[in-house]
């Protein structure tokens, strides 16, 4: 049998006046140390240069098998935004804890705003996109409609991840994909750029719409069990969000992403996409004909018109990662 990964508490720590109790509690505090290090380096670094879209996929299926308790995601982005210290880290953070979303500025001073009016917005917006069934006419009714369970979708991170992907409103949710494919071409989605980054991201075990993880502290929605089949574009990008668990209000610092960085890799635009492999154009990615998108857009106008009233704004949208 192979060995447990990491650091471990054994009955060694119930004695602490035995020797070895003393040299696990330095092992485990070790352990800490060096992971939160580890972060640190590989958010500082500039990232590992990879020539080839093969290349890229045959070393994020090493890391895969060598973090075998991980799961393993990806985000693509066009430049490797850092954090404004002396780590001078990757800075992943979700829309609400950026300087900017889209033209508006977002600071300390407005964020509570941009907080209360997504709570008011997720409110107004739910009964509209998850209605609930109509009453059964009888008891004995036992037609096929009222006998199709429906998933209940009552919690907060199922309507942000909806909100944030579709980008109604900046939230405490990040997108990131499943498709090492999907986050190349988001990566090399500006022409301009001669290179591109791609993050891998280890997360814990995922399962049902929404998974919270308090170990982790860490929540995860999946976009394709609360979104429907017509949302063309969370299902062609294989969407997950990620969030903090529970959720803090301010930007601290384990709101960042980067924190559970596995692998940063610098993708060069030239010659990248060879032996069989294609990016997914715009068109794909963020298809213009999708019904769910349009439905969204008129349910936000219809029930919270004055969404953006009163917002500051800057001249010059800023950068907005999918």
């Amino acid at each position: 049998m192979r060995y447990i990964q990491g650091a471990i508490c054994s009955h060694l720590m119930f004695d602490p006046d035995k020797r070895a109790a003393r040299l696990q509690a330095k092992y485990i505090a070790f352990e800490r140390r060096a992971s939160r290090d580890s972060m640190l380096l590989m958010g500082s670094d500039e990232g590992h240069l990879v020539r080839s879209y093969r290349e890229l996929f045959e070393k994020t299926a090493t890391l895969a098998y060598e973090n075998s308790r991980l799961v393993l995601v990806y985000r693509g982005q066009p430049e490797d935004y850092r954090v404004p210290d002396k780590s001078k880290r990757s800075s992943l953070l979700p829309a609400i804890f950026r300087d900017h979303w889209k033209s508006f500025i977002v600071n300390k001073g407005n964020r509570k705003e941009f907080f209360d009016r997504l709570t008011e917005l997720a409110s107004r917006m739910r009964p509209e996109v998850f209605p609930q069934p109509p009453a059964s006419n009888s008891e004995g009714d036992t037609e096929l409609g009222n006998e199709i369970p429906v998933h209940s979708k009552r919690y907060n991170e199922q309507m942000w991840a909806i909100i944030q992907h579709y980008e109604l409103w900046p939230t405490p949710m990040i997108d990131v994909t499943q498709s090492l494919q999907v986050a190349c071409s988001f990566a090399l989605k500006n022409p301009r750029k001669d290179h591109g980054f791609v993050y891998v991201l280890g997360l814990p075990g995922i399962g049902g719409s929404v998974s919270y993880s308090v170990d982790d502290e860490m929540c995860v929605a999946r976009l394709q069990t609360v979104c429907p089949p017509k949302a063309i574009r969370a299902h062609f990008q294989e969407g997950l969000l990620v969030s903090d668990f529970p959720l803090v209000r301010r930007r601290p610092y384990a709101t960042n992403l980067a924190n559970r960085l596995v692998g940063k890799f610098k993708i060069s635009r030239d010659g990248f996409w060879s032996d069989g492999f294609r990016p997914l154009d715009s068109k794909t990615l963020l298809p213009e004909e999708d019904p769910f998108a349009a439905e969204l857009k008129a349910i936000q106008e219809r029930v919270f018109p004055k969404l953006y009233d009163g917002l500051s704004s800057e001249s010059q949208p800023a950068f907005s990662a999918v």
